[in-house]
């Protein structure tokens, strides 16, 4: 994992409404796209392959070919493992409908549309700049739009029949442009209703390399978008379904339409809030100190622990295909009318409405996994059938709370919290906090992994999977990684078994991209007693039941520069290059000697590069074995380039300490103080850290081969 120390570079968290002072639940500021469609993000970054442990499973279903376009439809899996909080889709646990047909955006910071990044600053001594751009949406001066500031990009993904990337939107001559961060060569035009920054993104217009138009989302804000937009829980634009695709003549037409899917799971949340470390001036019973006592809500000789029950809060909800029309025929999807909605049939018609391909989709374990794929012909008789099996752990609804740092299934008997148990230092002594047990369980992660396939010829594939490992502790976890793969041909009668070792010279061990340790699970500030930091003073931690890696979607937490693999016959040994993405770590100790911070702040920065969005095959070593030993055969080496690198600043400010509005404690000042009494000044340079890095866009393309031979 690559850290950088930096010494004032931005963060994603922001307050919400509070209750009491202590009752302040930090949150990342980052809106992922709604839960269904952010499973497309987990097949766009690593590829299939052994520097991540995964394994490509795919089944094809149909194909739609309508002349200049083609839309081939299939299922493909994800073997890295199945998150408790993760949705079962519309096809089950695991499983995705391909091609995506989507335009999905990661909110990071705030809204790219309403609070401007094209004017991020340089230099780093402007108090007011960066007030805004740490202030929430919530509290930006009097709704000025022209106030509101944002440091971070966006990161939207597109998802075309037969290609994914990704691009941002950056602000040139008051409108939006598209930059492909992925350097693909499509043209992205966004549809905005309104003047920016008073605008909201209604959809997008995409032109491939063959010059064929994909419409996302509508043509103005008037039009009934429901159909074709998706919106977060608050309401965020964070997803645009395909509306229509047609030639660069105009021709061919293909319209989609969608029903809204219910995502499943809700999200739990939960806080426990710590005060101590205070400091008042004064002395007990007089006026100022016990005014100050008051607005900090506890004395110096005292501390405060206050637990906050889970709440439910719903992520969105995603839209998903109800039919396909093209020019010889229909595409329609039929889905469960009972319990969570599950696609139960593809049914192909030519123009005239005879059927021409149907499929059926059964599930079991509550309609949480798909169980057989059965293919019929016109007469309706089965002429293919899929069926799969899973491992026999589960888990419910009530396994919410049974997880592990990485959020997969421990099965350790949590109730009620999810808050991870740590001791941690209060006041003058260490106490145990926190009720939940977030260790990791080596089987229980594998809960409704899939094991094995069975395929129409009678031939089948069998999974076995183990826990990733790496260096650090606790030496292993952060999901799975294939570890055998049996394949059985019946026309041959025989198993072909692939084993795989991970590693350099096998260690077992991968590079991790980034570690839920405890501090990403805290958040550590200091609430002063109005603007004269000597009045008074309070530590603040909060607790939270998930890291700051919550939504860190866009790569695998670890991969590995080798991984071999074994067959009866032999074996190859593969080596990857992979620079992952940064993770900016500060204490905030840097920037004021007058408080206590035991936390180091540690920011994972969203899709830094798109240069290298997942490890590159470099090497390829081939054995034989013979008489007991394996000798190369065969040695190639893969050259690459880096084509359209561009940097693109972006910066993050996390706030250290608040102020606490004077005789008001139930609510802290998100304004700092502009006029008046700064006397904090002369002591704290900033009263927050300041994040800066650069998002890099390109792509490595490969620019030759060398193979020898033995």
């Amino acid at each position: 994992m690559k850290k950088i120390v930096l010494s004032l570079l931005a963060f994603f968290f922001v307050h919400f409404g509070f209750g009491q002072l202590s009752a302040n639940i930090d949150l990342p500021k980052i809106i992922p796209p709604t839960p269904i469609s952010m499973e497309f993000q987990r097949f766009l970054g690593y590829s299939a392959n052994g520097s991540t442990g995964t394994v490509d499973i795919s089944i094809p279903l149909l194909s739609i070919d309508n002349k200049d376009v083609k839309l081939p439809f299939f299922l493909k899996y994800n073997s890295s493992g199945i998150k408790v909080d993760q949705p079962s889709g519309i096809v089950g646990y695991g499983w995705s409908l391909f091609p995506g047909l989507k335009i999905t955006r990661t909110i990071i910071g705030k809204k790219d549309e309403h609070y401007l990044t094209n004017n991020i600053q340089t230099q780093n001594d402007d108090v007011k700049y960066l007030v805004k751009i740490a202030l929430p949406s919530s509290d930006v001066d009097g709704g000025n739009m022209s106030e509101k500031y944002d440091g971070q990009f966006d990161i939207f993904t597109f998802h075309l029949p037969e290609k994914n990337g990704t691009f941002m939107l950056k602000v040139v001559n008051n409108e939006f442009k598209a930059i492909s961060l992925s350097g693909d060569p499509i043209n992205i035009s966004p549809i905005v209703s309104g003047t920016l920054p008073y605008a909201n993104i209604v959809g997008f217009i995409i032109r491939d390399e063959s010059g064929n138009i994909y419409s996302y989302g509508v043509d103005n804000q008037t039009t009934n978008n429901v159909e074709y937009i998706e919106r977060s829980g608050n309401g965020d634009e964070v997803g645009w379904n395909l509306k229509e695709v047609k030639n660069y003549k105009g021709l061919n037409k293909i319209t989609f339409h969608y029903v809204t899917a219910a995502d499943g799971r809700s999200t739990s949340l939960g806080s426990m809030s710590i005060l101590d470390k205070c400091n008042v001036s004064g002395t007990s019973g007089g006026s100022v100190y016990d005014q100050i006592v008051s607005i900090l809500g506890v004395s110096p000789n005292n501390y405060i622990i206050s637990n906050y029950a889970p709440s439910y809060y719903s992520s969105g909800t995603s839209n998903t295909l109800k039919s396909v029309d093209f020019e010889n025929g229909k595409l329609e999807f039929v889905y469960t009318t009972s319990g969570l909605l599950k696609l139960q049939d593809l049914k192909l018609t030519a123009l005239g409405g005879d059927l021409v391909k149907q499929i059926n989709f059964t599930y079991i374990a509550s309609n949480t996994l798909l169980e057989n794929i059965t293919i019929k012909d016109v007469s309706g008789n089965i002429s293919e059938k899929y069926s799969l099996s899973y491992n026999s752990t589960r888990f419910d609804d009530n396994a919410i709370f049974n997880q592990d740092w990485w959020g997969y299934y421990n099965n350790k008997g949590n109730i009620g919290s999810l808050i991870p148990k740590t001791n941690m230092v209060i006041h003058n002594g260490t106490q145990q906090v926190g009720y939940a047990d977030r260790s990791i369980d080596a089987n229980a992660m594998k809960a409704n992994m899939l094991e094995k396939i069975v395929y129409p010829t009678g031939g089948s594939s069998e999974f076995e999977y183990e826990p990733n490992q790496f260096i650090e502790q606790p030496n292993y976890g952060a999901g799975l990684r294939i570890k055998t793969m049996k394949t059985y041909d019946p026309s041959s009668n025989t198993t072909i078994t692939k084993s795989y070792k991970y590693g350099i010279n096998e260690s077992g061990y991968g590079k991790l991209n980034y570690s839920p340790t405890i501090d990403t699970f805290i958040d550590e500030k200091y609430l002063l007693a109005g603007a004269d930091i000597h009045r008074g003073y309070c530590r603040r931690r909060t607790l939270s039941p998930y890291s700051k890696y919550q939504y860190f979607n866009y790569v695998e937490p670890v991969w590995y520069p080798a991984m071999t693999e074994y067959t009866d016959g032999g074996k190859t040994v593969y080596e990857y290059e992979y620079e992952p993405s940064l993770i900016l770590e500060q204490s905030p100790q840097a920037f004021t000697t007058l408080f206590e911070f035991s936390h180091i702040r540690e920011i994972p920065v969203l899709m830094q590069s798109s240069v290298f969005t997942s490890p590159l095959l470099t090497h390829e070593y081939r054995y034989k074995f013979d008489n007991s030993n394996y000798s190369l055969v065969q040695d190639i080496k893969y050259d690459y380039t880096t084509v359209g690198e561009e940097r693109i600043t972006n910066m993050i400010v996390d706030p250290i300490l608040f102020f606490v509005n004077n005789g008001t404690p139930s609510n802290i000042d998100w304004y700092y103080p502009n006029s008046g009494a700064l006397s904090f000044w002369s002591d704290i340079s900033y009263p927050f850290v300041v994040y800066k890095y650069d998002l890099l866009k390109g792509k490595k393309v490969q620019t030759g081969m060398q193979k020898k031979s033995y």
